[in-house]
């Protein structure tokens, strides 16, 4: 199924019928929600504690009371707006009270195993390009819906989504070898990923549409004037403030 709203093409790719919101409608729904502030962070690179004003962080922590949790794409540290560049692994698991998880941006390379686990009211959920989800990172995550994906259909079919295992069973040595027999060969389905196969999953998702009006625009905006540049000033906030309202 694929709908064209008045800008671009978004895809859609379900194995049940479309029940949920679409993405624009989404967008409209949850664009100026405030981010989450009871959140907290650690460094995103350990060795780098001199220089820790500057460096990017990761989220570690989700105060067990939000159902809607939308991460920031900056964080301010010593007076500095700095990237997010993630989260932990153990930040959302067992936060069985989240409904919508809504993160703009990441450079994990992958969602590790269990990120989500035991997300039971997890219904819908923003995921920008990775290149692998790990073995049980949607455990028990029945309720999920939606999927907001930031990349193409072709992007996704990509995606490694670990869902089955290689088990076998070995014997005796072969005599004069070091080597086992193999006794036994099998493929196992692991079912902490079915999520992802029963909800419905929109392609070409633009994550910055999400960004709410105000500062973190502006932020993101600096940061994209300079590449690999890790952190905004306040005081660059605000002269970039003056200059809109001039």
């Amino acid at each position: 199924m694929c709908v064209f709203p008045k800008n671009r093409k978004i895809d859609v790719f379900c194995r049940k019928q479309v029940t949920g919101l679409n993405y624009n409608e989404y967008v409209q729904k949850m664009k100026d929600v405030p981010y989450a502030e009871s959140l907290s962070y650690r460094l995103a690179y350990g060795g780098m504690i001199s220089r820790g004003r500057e460096w990017p962080q990761l989220v570690e922590g989700v105060d067990d009371s939000l159902s809607v949790v939308k991460v920031p794409m900056y964080h301010i540290n010593n007076n500095r707006y700095v990237r997010v560049l993630g989260f932990t692994k153990e930040a959302f698991r067992e936060k069985a009270r989240i409904t919508d998880i809504i993160i703009s941006k990441v450079n994990n390379a992958c969602i590790a195993s269990g990120s989500f686990a035991g997300c039971k009211n997890l219904k819908r959920i923003t995921i920008p390009r990775v290149v692998r989800i790990e073995e049980n990172a949607f455990k028990d995550c029945d309720n999920l819906e939606d999927v907001f994906f930031e990349g193409s259909m072709e992007e996704w079919r990509e995606i490694h989504i670990v869902s089955e295992k290689h088990e076998m069973d070995f014997g005796d040595y072969i005599p004069g070898t070091p080597v086992q027999k193999l006794e036994s060969d099998r493929l196992i389905h692991l079912t902490g990923n079915d999520a992802l196969l029963t909800s419905t999953v929109h392609f070409n998702c633009n994550l910055d549409d999400l960004i709410p009006e105000g500062d973190h625009i502006i932020i993101h905006n600096l940061m994209k004037e300079t590449l690999g540049r890790m952190s905004v000033t306040m005081e660059e906030l605000e002269d970039a403030k003056q200059h809109e309202i001039l």
